[in-house]
Order: structure tokens, then sequence, then C-alpha cells
């Protein structure tokens, strides 16, 4: 399949406004009278050149000026312009006009338009390559009156010169092959049209670099014991990226579409990972399938926090009911039946649920906006909420040990999230992590060990650290220079 795309030069900030390639422009010129008539069909911008027949020399006579739709007459003022003026008499003289369709208050391209093709398919904003790239450009351009010797052609990758090649005619066509796409991301490719004298016409295409088959394959090749995080990506949107936990060097970026990823969270079998975006969308995504993740469709407005229950046959969720922002509830979709249900009904925000191994209990965050927020237990046979905490503060994210006595959260009264443990009752509570981080989303790792993330305001660095409970020793898992939101490890 072959996918086009019309761009405008990149010196150019218009590329929204910019319709059609540049038009080339029947024109007369009378030589006694030294004037030059042309029609235009449209309003536009125009370039007029004037140049030897099959030679390089050329003068602009017009550079880039409105004109009215119409019949012009434009009279050449040579007299002091001697190699003009010389020009201008000779038999080979060689009037060409080009005009670009553009409003009058419009930002108009500083060079003549290319069109670029290519075999990569197109995905929103970008191509995605993940073969050899096919390149073809072209416009509405002659060639032969700018040289003898035809048109140079220089191709830029992220502003490497890759391609320079003589041309006596358009379109053309050449190849970037796969040896040359040394990373995996993002790469810029412009080409530049020159008469062997001056920039002539210029076009850019952005696409990304997908090896999609290796970087499944790497995917499956991970251990079984797994890390997930979120962080911004070089496309600028936050993305998740995945890696074994013992080789944390090796990041896999499993996502890519145009939306910020919030939260993730792995399954219990360690094979799928839910997620939600800024868009308040839940989407599953299998690992030996990264590129077809599935939106899980529900009634619910502004999903968030997705996470799975204890057997991962269903994922418990925040939900809007309404546009009221104060107002959430906890929600639960059965992945089988594809049926939602609501779990809490009360006043306030719920939000940071999390199940017993049974199903029969929840516990959740519940306070005002913008106020103190504490931990609740409600069995869902009764829906009796019951507040298990007192903290007069912020607590977050709690987190259930595997023998379902203790729950790690994190919690801040001055700004500074620490973390936490309690019993299941809100009785016993210690502090067990200090100093100025900020340390968020506890997960237990047997009974006396919980991994959480650090990040120092004061260096920019996020931190994955694991913590024995008991001992309070604490070891660096990954450091990063960038700023992580969310992780998940399982």
């Amino acid at each position: 399949m072959i996918c086009a795309c019309t761009i405008c030069p990149p010196a150019s900030n218009a590329v929204n406004s910019f319709r059609e390639e540049a038009h080339l422009v029947n024109a007369k010129y009378n030589k006694s009278k030294n004037t030059i008539e042309y029609n235009l069909n449209f309003p536009a911008y125009i370039l007029m050149r004037a140049g030897i027949k099959n030679g390089m020399l050329y003068q602009i006579l017009v550079n880039w000026e409105y004109r009215d739709a119409g019949v012009h007459k434009e009279e050449i003022k040579a007299d002091r312009n001697t190699a003009l003026k010389r020009m201008m008499q000779s038999e080979e003289i060689e009037i060409t006009i080009f005009a670009c369709p553009y409003k009058k208050d419009e930002i108009l391209p500083k060079d003549i338009p290319l069109k670029i093709t290519t075999n990569c398919k197109r995905e929103q904003d970008v191509f995605i390559a993940d073969k050899d790239i096919d390149v073809e450009i072209n416009c509405n351009i002659p060639l032969g009156w700018a040289s003898k010797k035809g048109m140079m052609v220089k191709a830029y990758l992220d502003g490497k010169l890759i391609k320079r090649h003589l041309v006596k005619s358009i379109p053309y066509k050449f190849s970037i092959k796969q040896v040359k796409l040394d990373k995996i991301g993002e790469y810029s490719l412009c080409v530049n049209l020159w008469n062997l004298k001056d920039n002539f016409g210029c076009g850019e295409l952005i696409f990304k670099h997908e090896n999609r088959e290796a970087m499944q394959n790497a995917v499956n090749g991970l251990s079984s014991e797994k890390i997930a995080y979120i962080k911004r990506s070089k496309d600028g949107y936050y993305q998740i990226y995945l890696h074994s936990l013992d080789k944390a060097e090796n990041k896999i970026q499993i996502t890519s579409d145009s939306a910020d990823k919030r939260t993730c969270e792995i399954s219990p079998d360690g094979k799928s990972l839910v997620y939600t975006t800024n868009t308040g969308r839940i989407h599953l995504l299998t690992f030996n399938d990264i590129y077809n993740p599935m939106e899980i469709k529900t009634d619910v407005s502004n999903c968030s926090n997705a996470k799975w229950g204890p057997d991962g046959s269903f994922i418990i969720f925040t939900g809007y009911a309404d546009v009221r922002n104060d107002d959430s509830d906890i929600w639960q979709y059965s992945l089988q039946e594809k049926k939602v249900k609501k779990l809490t009904d009360l006043a306030w925000l719920q939000n940071d649920a999390i199940l017993s191994g049974d199903g029969k209990t929840i516990y959740f965050i519940n306070g005002p906006e913008c106020n103190k927020y504490e931990m609740f237990r409600m069995n869902l046979e009764d829906k009796t909420p019951i507040q298990i905490t007192q903290k007069n503060g912020y607590i977050m994210e709690p987190t259930l040990s595997p023998d379902e006595g203790k729950i790690a959260y994190s919690f801040s009264t001055n700004g500074y999230y620490k973390i936490w443990v309690t019993d299941k009752n809100g009785e016993n509570y210690k502090q067990i992590t200090f100093g100025e981080t900020q340390d968020e989303l506890p997960s237990w790792e047997g009974d006396f060990s919980i991994y959480y993330l650090s990040k120092n305001g004061k260096t920019g660095k996020s931190s994955i650290m694991r913590l024995n409970t008991e001992s309070l020793e604490t070891k660096i898992v990954e450091t990063t220079p960038e700023d992580i939101i969310w992780f998940s490890k399982r």
C-alpha cells in the first residue's frame, strides 16, 4: 500500500494552511516592452524567475509576493542590473512562474513544496517503518530550464546526509535500508532539491522505526518477573515501558499511541497488563501481542486507576457516573461476561480500591476533594463502609499483603508522601520510609518486603526501591533520570 503525504517546507509555520503543490503558470514575455503577462485562476503567492533555457543562471524577479486572481502584467526593471538586462535580451530567455494557492493573510513557504510518498503504513501523524523504506519525491516543476545537468537531490536522515544524486527528471525514487535505521524510535527525513546554485524545493517526512517482529520477540523473551512503568517518551506522551526484573537496562516501549498513560498494572499471571489513559479509557494489552491493545468499553465516564481482581477474571476501577468531579465510585468489570457493576455508592471520592483474596471485602480511599483521605473497608454483601484509619492527612495507594494481615500505603501531611504499614484493622501502624523524597505506590513481594517508587525533587531522578518491612533495609532496584509517574511489579 502506498501512502502519500504533501508537506510544506520545514521553514514554514503554515503546515496546516498549505493545500496543494506549487502550480506552474504560463507566462508571455514582451521583450520590446520588457513586460511579463500571466493569468492566475486563483489568489496566490508567486515566485517569478528568469533564466537561460537549459542553463543554470537565473534571477528572481518576484519573490513570493501575493497576487489576486486574474490577468497580471509585470514590468521588469533591469536598468541597474547589468546581468539581468543582458539576460532579458537573450533569445534563450525563459520566464518561469510558480504559484501557491494561499490567501493573502496566510504564511507562505520559502521553497517549492515537494510531495513525498512512502510505502510505510500511516498511523495518525507519523509513518511506521518496520521494513525497508521506499521513498518517492515529486512536484509540479520542470527541471530542464534550471540546469543542463539537471537537479541535485539531497536526503537527510536526522540531519545526516544519506542520499546525494543528480537527477534529470522527477519523480525520483530511492530506498532507505533497515541497516540505516540503527535505533528504535522517531526519525526525520528531509529532502532538498537543488539547481546547483540555490535550494529550490524541500519537504519533510516524520516516521517511526518500529521493528515490530523484533520488539515482540524481545517482549516474549522477558522473564516471568517483570516491571512496567510509565514515563514521558520522545514523542511527548507518557508511554508504558516493560523489562525483566533482573535486566532493567533492556527496556521495551510497549505503547505508542497519542494518549498519555496514567496508571498500569500487570495481571496476576504476568501475561497481560491493564492501563488507563488521560482520556478516561481502559485498555487491556497482552504481552504476546503488544501492538493490538483492546479497549474495555463501559458505560462509565472518566475511568481511572484500573486494577486486577485476585484471580484475573475481572478488573476494578474508579469511575464517574456523572460530570460531578467530586463524586466518584468503585466499579467492577467482568472480562468474561463483559458487564460492569457498581461496588460503592457513597458521597465524595472513592479511589485506589483493592480486594481481598476471596473477593468479598474491598478496601478503598474515601474523602472530600482537596481534603483529608482516609481508608475504608467494606463487605460487599452488606455494603456497610467502616473507616479503619484516623490519620488526618492524605492516604493513597493501599495494597494488601499476600497473607492479608497488613496493608501498605503512602501517606502525607506536609507534602512529602512516605510509605506506612498497618494491620488490616488500621491499628499498629508505623512509618517505614523517611527523608525528603516522594515515596509512592507500594507493592508487596511476599509478606515482609515491598517495592515502591521514590522521587527525588532536587535531582529529578526516579528510583524503584525494595524495602524489608521488618529490618527497613533498602535496596535500589532501578534508577532513571526521567520522571516515572507510575509502576507495577509482578
